[in-house]
């Protein structure tokens, strides 16, 4: 089992962290929002706490953030710095984040990703997500249009799942 990450609300000073995640390639590839080259102003304005309808937490492992994980407007959408794949940080994240997003009135949360991101389609279908469409659109990164999976879960689901769990 992994280290337990702590989560809170990323701040200014957690710029170099965020940053620092960001300039690689491999990680900005999979995420819809980022651009590529890096830019440091952008990344600014992501270091401050999240103001919408929902929640951006960093996820921090020895006081250093090793990734990000929200649920804003219904959508999941998280992060992970490529030396922390494949150690189950991704999934405690995700755990992390349901029952916030859930609590926060949503009846379902979605979640986007790359067709070619088959880690995180097993993440998502982990929990219990369902694909539900299949689109293409503008990657900020890649610069190109690119094949999306779009995938679901209801609040009942995730209830009932818990249920069974407990």
């Amino acid at each position: 089992m992994p280290q337990l990450l702590i989560y809170r609300d990323i701040q200014p000073a957690d710029f170099d962290d965020l940053h620092a995640i960001m300039t690689d390639w491999q990680v900005v590839r999979q995420l819809g929002g980022w651009p590529w080259p890096p830019d440091p102003a952008f990344t600014r304005g992501r270091s401050k706490p999240y103001e919408g309808n929902g929640f951006v937490h960093g996820a921090f492992l020895n006081d250093r953030m090793v990734g990000t994980i929200a649920v804003t407007g219904g959508t999941l959408g998280y992060c992970l710095g490529r030396a922390h794949w494949g150690q189950g940080f991704g999934t405690q994240m995700v755990a992390h984040a349901l029952p916030m997003g859930f609590a926060f009135g949503f009846d379902r949360i979605i979640a986007e990703v790359w067709i070619d991101n088959a880690g995180s389609q097993a993440l998502l279908r982990k929990f219990g997500f369902r694909h539900v469409a299949t689109t293409t659109e503008f990657s900020k990164a890649r610069k190109v249009d690119t094949g999306s999976l779009t995938f679901e879960l209801s609040k009942d689901d995730w209830t009932a799942q818990q249920s069974l769990s407990s």
